[in-house]
């Protein structure tokens, strides 16, 4: 805009120059000695006219929006604070060189009704000795094509039995004594099958068999098992890790039914698109829960190949899309190399903690106070002592006519005894 004002200014003075010409010629020749009056106040008020607009223009151009920063009492500045959304505003509040108190001190414009979440961090919390419940669900592809990709040894047992026997045996010397541990199994191949509600692993041991875990017949598929594995967690506290493990992609749902033409990439998409949107709907079920998924590469079959070239995707990736997470997807070249990829995982944790140890609040001048839930609380895995947590959204309140302070304070107590607190003071304004 300043750009086009300036080029019909300078343009106009160049016309004003031509003008002075012609009225010196029209001089020399007619011999007039006068110039118009009107015709000088009009340019007068046209030259005037652009030089305001030039102005306006200048001013409007000019950044009044608020930056995140420091306050004048010299607070700590924002670490790595996340991009705020218009709309539902996210604020990263994170310890100092993880030790310490977190705190954050930001500025923020929306509207009457904008709210914010905050993704912090409580450091120092101390290892505890872990207490609290730990569910451990195994979901096994029964298909048909396990019987070439995962049969039955000399020992009468198989790749995904030694799998999950892996898993029991670190679940049950790596965690404290004072952890619940559970475990449960789920079968799958055209639908949901032979399943085993979770319950304590002495208990769970009885069903480590050939029998129960080395089947093969049928379909895959994903979209049952995932929905049932999503009811039989339903309702279970503390963290939850679901094992998956396949080596096909899926070829049914319980909504598209089954891949019976496999030359039509209609149906074949809607069946993956069951697929993704079941896990996805387990994952968001409870916010503590874990999904990892192993693909049995084995030998593929010309209908697996078909599915890739339909879908477009390859297996590695569409469980990437599965687990929502490609660092929880791990591949086998074989039956007998499951038992080793399974134990990469991370192994899990009781939470000493949950979200509801934490108490938090929000207040606002002349505004008073709210309460500020925390929707999840989880152990840091690389850093001791370290415990990350995300807030249900809350309401920021504030003016027009100049910002409110809102601070919201965020405490939980460690395991050394101590208070711990997390806090962010937000000068938000209404305003666009």
């Amino acid at each position: 805009m300043t750009l086009v004002i300036l080029f019909f200014y300078f343009n106009f003075k160049s016309l004003l120059a031509m003008c002075g010409l012609a009225v010196l010629l029209q001089r020399r020749v007619h011999g007039c000695g006068c110039v118009d009056f009107w015709g000088r106040a009009m340019i007068r008020f046209f030259e005037k006219a652009l030089l305001v607009a030039l102005g306006v223009s200048l001013f409007a151009c000019t950044d009044t929006s608020f930056k995140a920063g420091a306050d004048k009492k010299g607070a700590t500045v924002p670490v790595n604070q996340t991009p705020l959304q218009p709309t539902d505003k996210t604020l990263r509040l994170e310890c100092t060189n993880g030790q310490g108190e977190a705190r954050l001190v930001t500025d923020v414009r929306g509207t009457a009704h904008t709210t914010a979440r905050i993704e912090g961090e409580f450091c120092g919390l101390g290892t505890a000795t872990q207490t609290g419940h730990l569910t451990a669900l195994f979901v096994i592809d029964f298909s048909g094509s396990m019987q070439n990709n995962d049969p039955l040894d000399a020992n009468g047992s198989c790749g995904r039995l030694a799998a999950v026997g892996a898993i029991v045996n670190r679940l049950q010397t790596s965690l404290g004594q004072g952890v619940d541990v559970r475990a449960g199994l789920l079968a799958f191949s055209d639908q949901a099958e032979g399943a085993v509600q979770p319950i304590d692993l002495n208990s769970f041991k009885a069903h480590l068999n050939a029998h129960e875990l080395c089947q093969a017949d049928g379909g895959t598929n994903y979209e049952a098992a995932f929905t049932t594995a999503a009811t039989m967690l339903q309702g279970l506290d503390g963290q939850k890790v679901v094992y998956f493990i396949s080596d096909g992609l899926p070829t049914s749902s319980l909504s598209a039914g089954p891949v019976q033409d496999f030359s039509s990439a209609q149906v074949v998409q809607a069946v993956f698109n069951t697929g993704r949107q079941s896990a996805a709907a387990l994952r968001a079920s409870a916010p503590d829960l874990t999904l990892n998924a192993i693909y049995l590469a084995g030998v593929p079959s010309s209908e697996d190949q078909q599915l890739v070239s339909l879908a477009g995707v390859d297996p590695q990736t569409y469980l990437g899309q599965v687990t929502g997470a490609p660092d929880h997807v791990r591949q086998a070249a074989s039956a007998a190399d499951l038992a080793a990829q399974i134990q990469t995982f991370q192994t899990p944790t009781a939470a000493s903690f949950d979200a509801s140890s934490v108490q938090g609040t929000l207040v606002a001048a002349n505004f008073g106070q709210q309460t500020v839930s925390v929707a999840s609380l989880t152990k840091d895995p690389t850093r001791d002592g370290v415990w990350d947590f995300v807030t249900q959204p809350f309401t920021l309140q504030g003016t027009s006519a100049t910002p409110v302070d809102n601070t919201v304070t965020l405490s939980i107590k460690g395991a050394d005894g101590q208070i711990h607190t997390a806090t962010a003071i937000i000068h938000f304004a209404v305003g666009q």
